[in-house]
């Protein structure tokens, strides 16, 4: 624990640069050009499963964003979704309420392990 919550806080970092650096273009289509613009990265999950013989192939990429300045007064957070080509959006309510809290429970388990004796 003493350095798994560092490193989660630092990979909440990573992948917000990584979506500043890298735009996925589905996300870029879904949300609009101005609101991808505004948009900050703050979660992506990736599965792909098939068979040797190709009958069977299924992908799915999820991306979850906060969108600037929207998100600040909704609380709402929106997730792109490429499920094998069909791309879709997706709101989750309260995401930034829980993005907050992961951060700040992160932080204190942060110092709790590296500061008390």
């Amino acid at each position: 624990m003493k350095y798994l919550f560092p490193f989660l806080l630092i990979a909440i970092v990573g992948v917000e640069i990584f979506g500043f650096i890298s735009p996925w273009e589905p996300a870029e289509n879904a949300l609009g050009p101005e609101l991808a613009r505004s948009s900050l990265l703050i979660g992506a999950q990736y599965n792909h499963r098939s068979s040797n013989d190709k009958s069977y192939d299924y992908k799915y990429r999820k991306q979850t964003y906060i969108l600037f300045p929207g998100s600040l007064t909704t609380m709402k957070t929106f997730s792109v979704v490429q499920e094998n080509g069909n791309v879709r959006t997706e709101e989750n309510p309260f995401g930034l309420i829980v993005f907050i809290l992961a951060c700040i429970g992160l932080g204190v388990g942060t110092c709790w392990y590296w500061i008390r004796e």
